[in-house]
């Protein structure tokens, strides 16, 4: 009888290969996945910009509305949110005076310090006040409006967030 009950044990575990196999497997999966979780970082603390530039872009949509477009102001250094820094981006060139603002990526991600986004103004068709959108990075302007500014964004496409790419 102890012969039968020896045979039918089941012998539990893993092989060395068998680890060495999985091992492998989870390296290159994290290997191929790796690079999407850092664009979606990226893309996540690009879409920061956009937030920070609502204080700078209300006030030049107030001015305009009330003075019409000027080419030949800078921002003043009270503007509210002008100094406004976060945990990825800066404003990277305060004396624009043509309506656009521009953010640089700051070193906490080491291979986009520096790289920038810019929001550019584009006004419709009509007397001031006419209708003012906002074109961030390489999105398309829409028709018949006239976009202001100069587009300094030289942050890689894969890396912009949904609004600031050029769409097909």
């Amino acid at each position: 009888m102890s012969g039968v009950t020896d045979r039918a044990r089941l012998h539990w575990g893993v092989s060395l290969g068998e680890t060495l196999l999985v091992a492998l497997l989870i390296g290159v999966m994290l290997a191929l996945t790796l690079g999407n979780v850092l664009n979606i970082f990226v893309k996540t603390a690009a879409t920061e910009a956009l937030s920070l530039s609502a204080p700078i872009k209300l006030y030049w949509a107030e001015r305009w509305a009330n003075d019409g477009p000027q080419e030949t102001s800078a921002l003043p250094a009270d503007t509210p949110g002008l100094r406004g820094t976060s945990k990825y981006f800066a404003l990277a060139d305060v004396e624009q005076a043509d309506g656009a603002v521009t953010f640089a990526f700051n070193d906490q991600f080491s291979f986009m310090d520096g790289r920038q986004i810019t929001m550019r103004a584009a006004s419709g068709p009509g007397e001031y006040p006419a209708t003012l959108v906002w074109i961030c990075g390489r999105a398309p302007v829409p028709h018949g409006f006239t976009v202001r500014g100069v587009d300094r964004t030289d942050t890689d496409t894969a890396q912009l967030p949904s609004p600031c790419r050029a769409h097909p």
